[in-house]
């Protein structure tokens, strides 16, 4: 480019806030997680104020999440969010809690409320020792293989043109495709590059290009301490077989 970008703030988070995870409604108003304040925010095409969505009883939001999207350890809920395929339900990963939250949304693209677990696999396994954020840790935590399970430590969201649900599990090393029709998993990718030499390691990011599907690898907590092995940060493609839901969040 011969000229530099123009870079400008399109919104400003409150004071303690932790910005995660966007998603656009089929009007432009664009959907932002909160991770560190446990809120979940709408913000005007174009840009401009923040708006209060979705919060803890008492936070003052206008819709409650009745704690399903709060954790214990700040920084880890709400994360990843996205849209259904008729833009009905508003989908939201609790990390801590091996959690999916869903919403209802109203022919306007608006969420109205309705929350309720859609899919939720506890499992206090991790796959390494969490070095610097001993808070996740539980009385009978293990380290090691049993942490490869369904949505363990679900980070970012992702849809197809199916209408499924891609979910990226940060503590559990894979990517699970759920139907979301019933909340059943279809279908399981990746194992432990910690324990198992594969190809997913901590993955957080997602997206469709086609029928691709690009994943960044956090490789949270491979850094060589505390036991854990010393792995390089990647991007995994996968032959998605499907295509991205377009214009959802997803390309």
């Amino acid at each position: 480019f011969d000229d530099p970008p123009e870079v400008s703030v399109y919104a400003q988070y409150p004071p303690g806030g932790g910005p995660e995870f966007l998603a656009f409604n089929q009007f432009g108003t664009l959907y932002a997680s909160d991770s560190n304040l446990g809120q979940i925010y709408t913000i005007p095409p174009g840009g401009g104020q923040l708006h209060l969505l979705i919060g803890p009883p008492g936070s003052g939001a206008p819709i409650s999440d009745n704690n399903l999207l709060q954790a214990p350890v700040a920084g880890l809920t709400p994360n990843g969010i996205t849209f259904g395929l008729d833009f009905r339900t508003f989908y939201v990963a609790n990390t801590y809690y091996d959690r999916l939250v869903a919403f209802d949304v109203n022919a306007q693209g608006q969420v109205t409320g309705g929350g309720h677990i859609f899919a939720q696999y506890p499992n206090p396994y991790l796959e390494t020792y969490p070095t610097g954020f001993e808070g996740i840790l539980e009385p009978d935590t293990q380290i090691g293989p049993s942490a490869t399970t369904p949505i363990n430590g679900p980070d970012d969201l992702a849809l197809d043109s199916l209408g499924r649900l891609w979910v990226a599990s940060v503590f559990g090393d894979n990517v699970s495709v759920f139907d979301t029709n019933t909340g059943a998993v279809v279908r399981t990718l990746g194992s432990s590059a910690a324990t198992q030499g594969g190809l997913l390691n901590a993955p957080t990011g997602m997206t469709f290009v086609g029928d691709q599907v690009f994943v960044t690898n956090l490789g949270l907590f491979t850094d060589g301490s505390n036991g854990n092995p010393l792995l390089p940060w990647t991007v995994v493609q996968f032959d998605a077989g499907v295509t991205g839901a377009g214009g959802n969040g997803n390309p």
